[in-house]
């Protein structure tokens, strides 16, 4: 399932870069509203520069990749984005603590 999580956040990336008008249409299909939860926005491995208090110190000028995160199939694959509140399909349960 990493792998899958990896690849995802990659081919958003990609997407994001050579086709931004599909990322763009794919991203507005989401539902929910951000909860500045900040998962979108840091790994295991790296967190983003601009992230302080789980919100965007460059929020105007954050790149595409950001700006379209997440997409469905970083929701599927990665575990990361356990609590976030965007979706697509079906309103997610809420999480046991």
């Amino acid at each position: 399932m990493r792998i899958l999580g990896y690849l995802a956040l990659r081919y958003r990336k990609w997407l994001c870069k050579y086709f931004p008008k599909v990322a763009l249409k794919v991203y507005s299909k989401h539902k929910g509203e951000c909860n500045n939860c900040g998962d979108c926005c840091r790994t295991k491995e790296w967190n983003c520069e601009y992230l302080k208090d789980n919100k965007c110190t460059n929020y105007k000028d954050r790149p595409l990749s950001c700006k379209v995160g997440p997409f469905p199939f970083d929701l599927w694959f990665n575990e990361k984005y356990k609590n976030c509140s965007i979706y697509y399909f079906q309103k997610p349960k809420p999480h046991k603590k």
